[in-house]
């Protein structure tokens, strides 16, 4: 497991580092109106796998969720569901982030990579990319443990924060 959280810390290192050390920075902007409509149909997407495993559940956006993530992570239904059904469970996932950490929230940002829609830490450069944190560990076949990520993704950005413009 550790192992696995190292890769996503030094993702995030060479994000963070690429972004610094690009000769033209990250652009970020608030969110589009057509990201918002896109971020909230993967959130009902959510909340229908949600409450059809337990009628009446619904996401809160806050650190319990990562339980609830992780049950739906681990239901052998959604081990093969489609990358859209991956990208919603890490959209759920942000949201709860930002509950968890102080000072994220969602942006949009235009780098080296393209465009995207990621979750930045206060004016800074540091980015999570968590709509598809789960469908790339999922496509490269690997496990995950979702409140161990946060809580790793948590010290990071705390021991961290203050070093990255």
């Amino acid at each position: 497991m550790l192992k696995i959280f190292q890769a996503v810390v030094l993702f995030f290192t060479v994000v963070t580092a690429a972004a610094q050390g690009n000769p033209k920075p990250p652009v970020f902007t608030p969110l589009s109106a057509e990201s918002k409509a896109e971020l909230d149909e993967f959130r009902r997407l959510v909340n229908r796998m949600v409450s059809k495993r337990n009628p009446g559940q619904m996401l809160s956006r806050a650190p319990k969720d990562f339980r609830v993530l992780q049950t739906l992570a681990e239901d052998p239904s959604i081990k093969h569901a489609d990358r859209n059904t991956w990208i919603a469970l890490g959209v759920a996932y942000g949201d709860a982030l930002i509950a968890f950490v102080p000072g994220l929230s969602w942006s949009e940002v235009h780098d080296e990579y393209g465009p995207g829609v990621v979750l930045r830490y206060k004016r800074t450069t540091l980015t999570i990319a968590a709509p598809v944190m789960f469908a790339k560990r999922v496509e490269r076949g690997e496990t995950f443990d979702v409140p161990f990520m946060a809580n790793e993704l948590k010290k990071y950005v705390q021991e961290n924060a203050g070093k990255i413009q």
